[in-house]
């Protein structure tokens, strides 16, 4: 990877030598739709920054139930390590590329740079901030409302109209039974907001699909609308 730019908004405003850095010592790997990201106790902790993947940070209860409490892509970045508690892993949403970065090398370029340090606490309240709007919405809005918001969340962070997700999928995504999960994605589909076939999902009226979202959708929009976050010393980064 050619250390500028990587496509990733957090590295691309890293310093130059600390980004060249971070790209040498980390591993971009290749993710398929589906696959999980796992914290494993007593093992090394990573970092992972989309690229051009998409992740969601996704909780299972003890009971079976699950939920996704919050996305990330080219926007962020995320580490299993952060996930507190049991049940808690990250599901490749949309195939991609991130690079994998040992835990211990950000922290410790936190410690003598505070840009690093304002970019690891921005994203990790921006994550947070995600998981209560979500509870949130989970509470007070309806399935269609809480399909489009997730649908939206995936689609404003990638190119293409497609994602690759059974409905089996997002009923565990949304927290619910797939047969509503079906009959909320006909209902859209007769709408001619979106596209149902066997294992994909295609937007077909995206202004359409932002209108029908929810006021909690307004925290999973990209930070000062895709801008990059400013380097240290230049500006604020909302998250």
């Amino acid at each position: 990877m050619s250390p500028t730019p990587t496509g990733n908004d957090v590295l691309d405003a890293l310093p130059a030598p600390l980004r060249a850095q971070w790209l040498q010592q980390g591993r971009v790997m290749d993710l398929r739709a589906g696959d999980t990201l796992v914290s494993s106790p007593g093992r090394a902790q990573s970092f992972y920054f989309p690229i051009s993947a998409v992740l969601a940070w996704v909780s299972w209860l003890g009971d079976g139930a699950s939920t996704a409490l919050a996305v990330v892509g080219h926007e962020g970045m995320i580490s299993t390590g952060e996930l507190k508690g049991l049940g808690h892993h990250l599901l490749v949403l949309f195939a991609g590329t991130v690079l994998q970065l040992p835990a211990s090398l950000l922290h410790g370029s936190a410690r003598t740079d505070p840009s690093v340090h304002r970019l690891h606490t921005d994203s990790l309240h921006a994550l947070m901030a995600q998981a209560s709007e979500t509870a949130i919405c989970n509470q007070h809005h309806s399935l269609q409302q809480r399909l489009m918001r997730l649908l939206h969340a995936v689609f404003e962070r990638v190119q293409g109209d497609t994602l690759r997700i059974t409905q089996a999928q997002l009923a565990e995504l949304l927290g619910t039974r797939r047969e509503r999960v079906s009959q909320t994605a006909a209902q859209l589909h007769r709408l001619g907001v979106i596209r149902c076939t066997r294992g994909r999902i295609t937007v077909l009226d995206r202004t359409a699909l932002v209108n029908g979202l929810c006021g909690c959708s307004t925290v999973l929009r990209l930070p000062r609308e895709g801008a990059k976050p400013a380097p240290s010393g230049y500006g604020s980064r909302s998250g």
